[in-house]
């Protein structure tokens, strides 16, 4: 269970953003190429909470 506040999944959601420019283009297909210069988050109660934090970069 998740403790009082949000501050780890804000981390492990930042890490696996972070991930995604090195890791994503590995797990698709050759002609396929990953844009990632955008990435939406979305959220519902706490993972609204993480993703605001997110979109403000308070990590």
């Amino acid at each position: 269970m998740a403790g009082p506040d949000t501050n780890e999944e804000i981390k492990s959601t930042a890490q696996v953003i972070d991930w995604l420019s090195e890791g994503l283009q590995n797990l698709l297909p050759q002609h396929v190429k990953a844009n990632i210069n955008k990435v939406g988050l979305a959220g519902h109660s706490r993972g609204g909470k993480t993703s605001f934090a997110l979109a403000l970069s308070k990590i």
